[in-house]
């Protein structure tokens, strides 16, 4: 194999692997306006609901004081329209056109979708912990 060989393939190589992550994104993207919004509000929600419990222990262990108790609710929503902000930059976009796709567009999903499975985990296994023992067995 020469060495234009050996080179032309890893470039196939190297276009072929990014192309699934394109198409997904690119999929994403060509939804309607308001169902992009939906998404953006809900992985904007998951964000808060996963990073809630961190502030909160941060707070009640450091900073907690009868002052400041409304501290972690702006802490919270400070996160989470930060996030709903960079979602709409990167997937709403403005009126009338498409936002293009983005390797940063496909890291914002892919870290919402994550944080949404983390969520439901959490959900259930919180609701799992509710029932008494003698269902579990």
């Amino acid at each position: 194999m020469s060495a234009t060989d050996t080179q032309q393939h890893s470039e196939s190589a190297k276009r072929s692997s990014g192309v699934w992550w394109r198409r997904a994104v690119g999929r994403l993207l060509a939804l309607p306006r308001l169902v992009r919004i939906m998404l953006v509000v809900l992985l904007s929600v998951a964000i808060v609901l996963a990073v809630f419990p961190l502030v909160d222990r941060i707070y009640f262990y450091n900073f907690f004081s009868p002052d400041t108790r409304s501290l972690p609710a702006y802490v919270l929503a400070g996160i989470g329209l930060i996030y709903y902000a960079l979602g709409w930059w990167l997937v709403i976009g403005r009126a009338g056109s498409r936002p293009e796709v983005r390797p940063v567009t496909g890291v914002y999903l892919l870290s919402g979708l994550i944080t949404l499975i983390v969520d439901l985990v959490l959900i259930a296994q919180g609701l799992l912990m509710q029932l008494p023992d003698a269902a579990l067995s």
